[in-house]
């Protein structure tokens, strides 16, 4: 991932996982470490 336009997001795009995963039954899961960056992970559940 590049650093264009780093840290000039209105993290919409990230409300808007989060509200789908919730309707999954679902949450964002995030990991941050300093100087290192940060991870968002989820699950969802399998179809039947």
């Amino acid at each position: 991932m590049d650093d264009h336009g780093a840290g000039t997001s209105s993290g919409l795009g990230l409300a808007i996982v989060k509200r789908i995963l919730e309707l999954h039954g679902s949450a964002v899961k995030v990991q941050s470490e300093f100087k290192r960056g940060t991870r968002f992970g989820f699950e969802l559940p399998q179809a039947t």
